[in-house]
């Protein structure tokens, strides 16, 4: 389901006496975060329901040793910028660059979208896309169960339907066996 607002980061920590963030960037594009520009702030609990729970302006964008440092001008501390640990931030989605054509997504719609594997069935809803060195990797939960970490590539991923938040994975066993037991190897 195509949602008013988009996930373009997510706060990993504070950084230094000022009140800078580090964020994860769930986006292609890194020119998407530039002084001015408005951010929504979410919590995991809150993305599906897309009810904000602030608002923040980026003062100033930089990179640092551990990826993208943003400076609201509402931080004036390390303090205040902890507070944002965890949080996704959204633009609107009339506010995103637009997209090249009907096959691309934005990453952080893929949140919340309910994940099928062609022989195990559900596997659960994706909670997180996450950038783990040079690798973007997608953690499926279903409560109750381990989460599954599936790299984010096409081997992988058959089809992705957003507007019906339905992804159809092919997952090997090997993949599924480090996460979950299958059926027939559970002791009885």
């Amino acid at each position: 389901m195509r949602q008013p607002y988009l996930i373009i980061a997510r706060v990993k920590r504070a950084h230094g006496v000022r009140g800078e963030v580090y964020a994860d960037i769930l986006t292609d594009d890194e020119e998407r975060f530039y002084p001015g520009l408005q951010v929504f702030l979410f919590s995991h609990e809150r993305i599906e329901n897309q009810q904000p729970s602030g608002v923040l302006t980026i003062e100033q964008v930089r990179y640092g040793p551990s990826g993208l440092l943003l400076f609201f001008e509402e931080c004036g501390s390390r303090e205040d910028a902890a507070q944002y640990s965890g949080l996704y931030l959204a633009v609107r989605r009339e506010d995103a660059l637009p997209l090249r054509d009907e096959s691309e997504f934005y990453v952080g719609e893929l949140l919340g979208a309910s994940v099928f594997d062609d022989v195990r069935g559900f596997l659960g809803v994706i909670a997180s896309v996450d950038t783990v060195g040079s690798s973007t990797v997608v953690a499926v939960r279903d409560p109750g169960k381990r989460d599954i970490y599936i790299p984010f590539r096409e081997i992988y991923f058959r089809h992705i339907d957003i507007d019906a938040d339905r992804i159809d994975v092919t997952l090997p066993s090997d993949l599924y066996g480090l996460y979950r037991v299958e059926d027939n190897e559970k002791e009885t």
